[in-house]
């Protein structure tokens, strides 16, 4: 590759990372919400109290009327975790 093509290619990847940054950053993209981390997490603990166990948070915070995204946020979790243990049927002892 030559000099000029290198160029080139440089600034070709340097504005697509830029629009990756912009985007994560929430700016461009859309239906993405933007959560206070510090607040929430404060928010939460009120909510728990001394629940022990993240699935038992899971349902916990979910009962209080948080969503889904929100609640991963706030307990530091993926979208998918919290998700698979509200739609989970809780297991009993037989």
């Amino acid at each position: 590759m030559s000099k000029r093509n290198n160029s080139a290619l440089a600034n070709v990847i340097e504005a697509d990372v830029a629009e990756v940054i912009n985007v994560t950053e929430g700016g461009e993209g859309k239906g993405r919400r933007k959560y206070d981390v510090e607040s929430l997490k404060v928010e939460a603990k009120e909510v728990l109290g001394d629940t022990v166990g993240v699935s038992n948070q899971i349902r916990k915070l979910s009962a209080a009327g948080w969503e889904r995204g929100k609640i991963a946020v706030a307990l530091n979790k993926r979208y998918q975790h919290v998700r698979n243990v509200l739609t989970q049927p809780l297991k009993t002892k037989d």
